[in-house]
């Protein structure tokens, strides 16, 4: 019964991302045609990746916290020394003559680590461990920030929140981080690139530099807003075709998507993030330890904030932060460590009678 269980907890996880990933290689093909078949190679690959990583016993005895947050912090030195600079930034490193950017996986990195730190903290000394954690999230922060990469960076820190609060942290523990956050929010800001300032300023009021600064953020809400209802059909988006739309096919690709296939479209993949979020979340009730039922929890709080973020940046209301559409987004790296964290995710249920359900440390 168990086993079935996780079978179907798995096709939770598999039959939405795939549909997801599927939905993203038809609008490519009708945007941008060159860029298909690379797609649809890459979502091969990541398939495999994903079979291969689910067949290792990563539920049995999960490697040290420690194991997971150097693997991450070697990655993204190794990027900053000797990566690949696109477009003024610095994010891929070539491995086997491919490029690879390191901070998509870093999330899963993260995601290891923090589910493993939290799993085995000791409670007595909960606040000071707390603290211990934030500060070392901050380094993988800082180093992706500066390649700079504010989305992924703020990724990081939603993963870190979520598993502050996911793991049963108190509400006065969770108030004092959230102070230390906002008094720390004016030193952030002071950091920023001006083109990333210029993206908050062009959030609040595009329209005060149409051509500039707000052009991303207009263009992908006319786009979203002529789709409509059905849509004006696929292969007839004209904001995506006639390219006023900028990185059609990688961060506004939900709005592309949505041109072509209108509010029913839209709420369609709305639907499915829902279905692999509530994949994740059976998953997280049936894992058989602490550490695997956050890792299915984190990855649920990633996907969902990540496509919410990317979504509302699409429909402006949300500041462009330049965060990719989980499975839909053109791009190798960034689907193939959603496909790796979905491997990972599909051995984590619990295959004997005591599942765990208890997210609360002990």
């Amino acid at each position: 019964m168990q086993q079935k269980q996780g079978y179907f907890a798995n096709i939770h996880l598999y039959l939405p991302a795939i549909a997801l990933t599927t939905l993203g290689i038809v609008t490519i093909y009708s945007i941008k045609p060159d860029n298909a078949l690379a797609q649809v190679i890459i979502f091969g690959v990541s398939l495999i990746a994903s079979f291969l990583i689910s067949k290792l016993q990563l539920n049995r005895g999960w490697l040290p916290a420690w194991f997971w947050y150097l693997l991450v912090i070697v990655s993204l030195v190794a990027t900053s020394l000797f990566g690949s600079a696109s477009r003024g930034s610095a994010r891929w490193i070539t491995l086997f003559n491919q490029q690879l950017q390191t901070s998509e996986f870093a999330k899963i990195g993260i995601i290891l680590f923090s589910a493993t730190w939290f799993s085995r903290i000791n409670k007595r000394n909960h606040l000071s461990q707390l603290v211990r954690y934030g500060l070392l999230i901050l380094l993988p922060t800082f180093l992706i920030f500066i390649q700079p990469d504010l989305g992924t960076s703020l990724m990081l820190l939603a993963i870190a929140v979520s598993t502050i609060i996911l793991s049963g942290t108190s509400f006065k523990h969770i108030l004092i981080v959230s102070l230390v956050v906002a008094l720390s929010l004016p030193l952030m800001y002071s950091q920023l690139k001006p083109y990333q300032k210029d993206r908050i300023t062009s959030f609040i009021n595009p329209a005060t530099d149409p051509l500039g600064s707000g052009y991303n953020s207009l263009q992908s809400t006319i786009a979203v807003g002529s789709g409509m209802f059905f849509g004006r059909g696929l292969g007839r988006g004209t904001q995506s075709h006639l390219r006023f739309l900028p990185e059609r096919h990688t961060d506004f690709i939900f709005a592309s998507f949505v041109e072509e296939m209108g509010f029913v479209g839209g709420a369609a993949v709305m639907a499915l993030y829902a279905w692999l979020a509530y994949g994740l979340i059976l998953n997280g009730k049936q894992a058989e330890t602490k550490t695997a039922s956050l890792v299915s929890l984190l990855s649920a709080a990633l996907i969902l904030i990540q496509a919410t973020i990317n979504m509302g940046m699409n429909m402006g209301i949300v500041p462009i932060t330049g965060v990719t559409l989980p499975f839909m987004s053109y791009g190798g790296s960034s689907l193939l460590s959603m496909y790796i964290l979905l491997g990972i995710n599909s051995k984590v249920v619990n295959k004997k009678k005591n599942t765990y359900n208890s997210l609360h440390l002990q």
